[in-house]
């Protein structure tokens, strides 16, 4: 353990960065465990507390600068809901995404200066990641995370700074994700009391431009697994397509539609929606197409199981099925596999 004149000393040289830093460091603790490669944070069982983890010879070997970038950096690993965020998805690349927004954000809005750390550059930052190419070192978790598993030759012998398992402590003894996920809520809240009201602003405009929030135009990527046990096929779905089409026959010519940009509109305000005219040929095949979307926003995404069953249901000798989930983003259902992905916000532009 180190003293209590040193960690007010750490304390009071995080609010220099910012408040957040020290109001979070003062719901913490700094231990040391050699078993550690360099640094982790741990939080509590329920969530009200964090650890910070050093291994002893790693934080013996870094300058003071270098101290305050990790706790800083392990402390944004919290803000920005990392821990969630990571769950289910590749742990080596979702480490090495988080990394690099962490990274860069304690460079751009904290005041931290690159290229006073040690060994900068085996740290995960956009040009050591991405070579040479013209990447914006701004984005989201979860573009850097989509980019580099679309692109898995960028991935180097560079690795996180740090050890994200810990982020998920809450989830010991089998608690359940949902409570995991309102302790710490609960934790950042008694944290954020501490902050004055300029402070909290600012924090909230850096949390929404990485899309650490679960609502509006906050980003999410969660990934869920479907039951295996299947629906029974329903014909009523056919009888009601039937009766939608003859309802609505008179209006599958040149009619009014939603779906597409007008095009006499595409410079005008994305949140604006204007109908434009599109041709309906009509579907002279036997199989109906049918598309399901499922809202998997947070205010909606209890529904998953509903929606599954649904599908389910549906008689696939009739419909030629496909099946989406959108929040921010639009994303093809893995039927095969039975995996929907999504979350976040509902931001259609």
């Amino acid at each position: 353990m180190i003293t209590k004149e040193e960690f007010e000393a750490i304390g009071n040289s995080l609010e220099s960065h910012h408040a957040i830093f020290y109001a979070l460091f003062q719901f913490s603790k700094i231990t040391f465990d050699p078993k550690i490669d360099t640094a982790a944070i741990i939080f509590s069982e329920n969530g009200d507390a964090i650890d910070f983890c050093f291994n002893p010879d790693f934080w013996k070997s870094r300058s003071e600068h270098d101290r305050l970038f990790v706790i800083c950096h392990e402390c944004l690993h919290v803000i920005f809901n990392h821990g969630f965020r990571i769950k289910s998805l590749n742990p080596k690349i979702a480490n090495i995404a988080a990394d690099i927004v962490v990274n860069h954000y304690l460079i751009n809005y904290f005041g931290f200066n690159k290229y006073d750390l040690a060994n900068w550059e085996s740290l995960c930052w956009v040009d050591t990641i991405f070579g040479g190419s013209h990447i914006s070192d701004t984005e989201t978790f979860e573009f850097y995370y989509s980019l580099l598993m679309d692109n898995i030759h960028f991935i180097s012998q560079l690795d996180s700074l740090d050890n994200h398992s810990g982020l998920g402590g809450a989830f010991k003894n089998n608690v359940d994700i949902e409570d995991g996920q309102a302790n710490v809520e609960s934790f950042m809240k008694k944290v954020s009391d501490l902050l004055g009201e300029d402070d909290k602003e600012e924090l909230e405009d850096i949390i929404e431009k990485e899309g650490g929030r679960q609502a509006g135009a906050g980003f999410s990527n969660g990934i869920w697994k479907m039951p295996t046990l299947k629906q029974k096929p329903r014909t009523s779905w056919k009888k009601i397509v039937k009766k939608w089409q003859a309802i609505n026959k008179h209006a599958f010519d040149d009619s009014e539609q939603w779906a597409r940009m007008n095009r006499r509109g595409f410079l005008l305000d994305k949140n604006l929606i204007i109908p434009s005219e599109m041709e309906h040929e009509g579907d002279e095949e036997n199989k109906i197409n049918a598309w399901l979307y499922l809202d998997v926003s947070g205010s909606c995404s209890s529904f998953k199981p509903y929606f599954w069953k649904a599908a389910d249901s549906i008689p696939l000798k009739f419909f030629n099925l496909k099946m989406f989930t959108f929040s921010t983003k639009v994303f093809d259902v893995d039927m095969k596999n039975r995996v929907l992905r999504g979350g976040g916000g509902t931001s259609f532009s």
